[in-house]
């Protein structure tokens, strides 16, 4: 019969693993937010709508 707890590894999911992917999607929500915020102020400052 086997004695101890369980043995649960190195734990390598424990923690993120691809922060890269969250550097990257923040990235993208900041640049579609100044892609955004730069076509309003041409609109504006033209007469163009969006």
């Amino acid at each position: 019969m086997p004695t101890g707890g369980v043995q649960t590894g190195g734990g390598s999911t424990s923690g993120t693993q691809d922060l890269g992917l969250f550097y990257g999607a923040g990235a993208l929500l900041l640049g579609a937010g100044a892609v955004l915020t730069v076509r309003r102020r041409y609109g504006k400052q033209h007469g163009t709508s969006c």
